[in-house]
């Protein structure tokens, strides 16, 4: 067909009119591009001389279109943005809207293949805005921009985007029944499925395409070849994701030999020998994988597609590594280097000159848009002058009554103002009330609550205090004083108790109020450790506890006051909630800037609930909060006011962690002396006084005939249900002629109330009811 075109034009044979000339000119144009670019360059140009002679300025505009998409496929990326954007205004000018259209989504689609997604997209929108959908051709143009648009969502990761666009349009294309389209919607939409890794959809999404395949529209396109090579491709991954290995390879190998007589047409078959190697190489024969790559590459020479040919030399690159090769991975890595020093470095700075080229041309379009506006408006002006003097005297009279009428307006508006002001006075005084009321209550409620507490928690000590004091007596009027040496022992400790609780009340009060400040200094923490452990001793040695100690660093930066509170409170606890016979370990060591020390204990242990409500320090939360039960929300107060922090570790039934940090004192790194080297205080077996189970046996028959009234009583409870044992107790005590063994068995009662322990309570009790 070429050399006829030729040779009609030298004999001057111009047998046909000059549409059906142009219109031969750029289908044998479109066929030779790919194959000859000399040839088709040539009669382009010459068909672009016959139409500047015809001065047919939308015949210019299709052959710049077509040569626009000439220098695209050869990788001219400037001129080919040059000769769409000359397209655009010739079009423009002649009022061909839709075709115009097309021209920026070319634009778009030379930024796209830059990979400058964002400046492609204005492009498209801006030809969305053009097309008229109702139009077929419109119809046609806004499904390829909405097929660019899911492009660039999907290259900048969002999916779910891209899949609304491409299914925007798949529907668009069903109207019209477009075999070639559907196909490629199907086609799109199968991709992305791969790149989801969703194998059956991209599956099923390729079949479909498969399925438009035939039909008269697809004789003579482009896509006729360029499609079935994609739709092998992607059949091929979409079975390697579902490990269908053999179908995989098939439709490989099948893309691979549609691909052979057009390879310059899609980069699919260069993915399919890019897959194809990396399943040989899953099965184990990385020979036949490096000589696919190979082979991919040897004919890949003379084509353009730059990232797939990297993506074969980093393949090769990574079997030569696992294959220790080095000196072909070596030359693997040159040839890398070289390709992508030949990828057109130029490319993105000459289409950012066309992109502010492009700007300008548009501003100066819109400034001749704007001049021609103008005049129209000034014109509409003078006629609206003449209509506006008349709706002015109308107006005039209008506003006379419109005047008095808002006169009468601003009356009742201000009474409705001052309405207004009134309810949101008298409103915000009714808020202010009920938060006050509503804080009144809750003081009520804590001081209630606090005195409560305070009765509960007292009575305890001072039954000791009360009753030892009257053993005490009877001891010094027998000379027993080995007894008497023990109750002043216990008296101690209970005042010392006693003492206790009131610091906890008060440094909580101080914490309620605001009045809490820390006076930090470097003190060891070891003395302030020993003096606690020995003031609880007796709680210690009741349940036969072991204390561990491990101090790798012992000086901090605390108020003593404070940090005496905070230990001697975490140290309570633990021994409360610690099991008879069971171990207490305490460590502290540096790290960083702090000093961290651990009470740990091997008790009940708390769930992550009861952790989460343990520090509330608003207010006492509940009546069964006792004021020792104050010492955890006092320790948090503490430890935060000297700059530190406090942390729980628990496990139901197996202990719990109370973890203190503070500022790491100026002799962090000091000698232990040996006395407090790491050790194990083994617990010593308290005096026959205060063991429950010698006593019992030494008075059981005493202790029955004293308690015979109350042991129906006794076997129904439990040491938590404090209340009915302490009536029971306070009856006993009220009694004048109670003998010295009731006496101390209800002072060791009192012992297990106060520290809900039921082992002690089962050892004072149980006997009683064998008899």
């Amino acid at each position: 067909m070429y050399c006829c075109l030729w040779a009609s034009v030298l004999l001057g044979q111009d047998s046909l009119v000059w549409e059906q000339e142009l219109d031969l000119y750029l289908a044998e144009a479109d066929a030779l591009y790919r194959k000859d670019r000399r040839k088709a360059m040539d009669i382009l140009r010459f068909a672009e001389s016959k139409a500047k002679g015809f001065k047919d300025s939308l015949a210019l505009a299709r052959i710049y279109n077509n040569m626009g998409h000439s220098y695209r496929h050869w990788g001219y990326t400037y001129r080919a943005a040059e000769l769409f954007r000359n397209s655009y205004i010739l079009m423009k000018n002649a009022g061909k809207e839709e075709s115009a259209g097309f021209s920026l989504i070319d634009i778009g689609n030379l930024y796209y293949d830059l990979k400058k997604y964002e400046e492609a997209r204005p492009y498209y929108e801006g030809a969305i805005a053009i097309f008229d959908p109702k139009k077929e051709a419109g119809a046609r143009g806004i499904e390829t921009c909405y097929n660019n648009l899911a492009l660039l969502a999907e290259e900048k990761g969002d999916y779910s985007e891209a899949e609304q666009y491409f299914r925007k349009a798949l529907r668009s294309r069903e109207q019209f029944q477009d075999s070639f389209l559907l196909a490629h919607s199907y086609f799109y939409l199968g991709r992305l499925a791969l790149v989801q890794k969703r194998g059956p959809q991209a599956e099923q999404f390729a079949r479909n395409s498969m399925e438009h395949r035939s039909g008269g529209q697809w004789a003579g396109r482009y896509d006729l070849e360029f499609l079935p090579i994609a739709q092998h491709y992607i059949l091929g991954e979409a079975f390697h994701l579902q490990r269908q290995m053999d179908s995989a390879e098939h439709h490989f190998l099948r893309s691979i030999e549609l691909a052979e007589p057009y390879p310059q047409l899609s980069p699919y078959f260069l993915k399919s020998y890019y897959s194809l190697g990396l399943l040989f190489r899953e099965k184990g024969d990385k020979k036949e994988a490096e000589k696919l790559w190979k082979a991919a590459l040897k004919k890949s020479q003379a084509l353009s597609f730059f990232d797939e040919k990297e993506l074969l030399w980093k393949a090769l690159i990574s079997l030569y590594r696992e294959e220790e090769n080095y000196a072909a991975m070596a030359a693997a890595y040159e040839q890398l280097y070289d390709l992508v020093k030949r990828q057109t470095p130029g490319a993105s700075e000459s289409m950012l000159r066309f992109h502010a080229e492009w700007r300008n041309y548009n501003s100066r379009e819109k400034l001749a848009q704007q001049e021609q506006a103008l005049a129209q408006e000034q014109k509409e002006q003078r006629i609206q002058w003449w209509i506006l003097s008349v709706i002015a005297c109308l107006l005039v009279l209008l506003a006379v009554f419109v005047v008095l009428l808002n006169k009468k307006s601003r009356e009742v508006s201000q009474k409705n103002i001052s309405l207004s002001e009134q309810n949101r006075t008298i409103a915000s005084k009714q808020q202010i009330i009920s938060e006050n009321a509503e804080e009144l209550r809750e003081l009520n409620e804590t001081k209630d609550l606090l005195f409560s507490v305070i009765a509960h928690d007292l009575r305890g000590p001072f039954n000791s205090l009360t009753g030892f004091s009257k053993l005490m007596q009877t001891y010094i009027q027998n000379n027993r004083w080995q007894e008497l040496k023990t109750s002043f022992q216990i008296l101690d400790e209970s005042s010392q108790q006693a003492y206790w609780i009131f610091e906890n009340l008060l440094g909580w009060i101080q914490g309620q109020t605001g009045k809490l400040e820390a006076e930090n200094q470097d003190i060891d923490i070891r003395p302030i450790v020993e003096e606690s452990l020995r003031l609880l001793s007796s709680m210690r040695l009741l349940k036969n506890l072991n204390i561990y100690q491990d101090y790798v660093s012992a000086y901090a930066k605390a108020d003593p006051y404070m940090l005496r509170t905070v230990l001697r409170n975490l140290l309570t606890n633990a021994i409360k909630f610690s099991s008879e016979g069971g171990n207490i370990y305490i460590r502290s060591w540096e790290e960083g800037n702090l000093l961290y020390i651990e009470v740990e204990d091997e008790g009940e242990g708390m769930s992550k609930e009861a952790i989460r409500k343990l520090f509330q320090t608003q207010k006492l939360q509940t009546k069964s909060k006792s004021v020792s039960g104050l010492g955890l929300i006092l320790a948090k107060q503490f430890t935060e006011c000297m700059q530190g922090q406090i942390s729980i570790e628990s496990q139901e039934q197996k202990g719990s962690i109370f973890r203190l940090s503070l500022p790491l004192g100026e002799q962090a790194q000091v000698p232990v002396p040996e006395s407090m080297q790491p050790h194990k205080q083994t617990a010593i077996a308290p005096s026959p006084a205060t063991d429950a189970q010698s006593f019992m046996q030494e008075h059981l028959l005493q202790l029955k005939n004293c308690l015979a009234p109350y042991l129906s009583e006794l076997n129904s409870l439990t040491v938590y249900e404090a209340s009915a044992l302490r009536k029971i107790v306070a009856e006993l005590q009220a009694k004048t002629e109670n003998e010295l063994a009731l006496q101390q068995w209800c002072s060791l009662l009192q012992q297990a109330i106060y520290n809900s322990d039921q082992p002690l309570y089962e050892q004072l009790t149980t006997p009683l009811y064998a008899l």
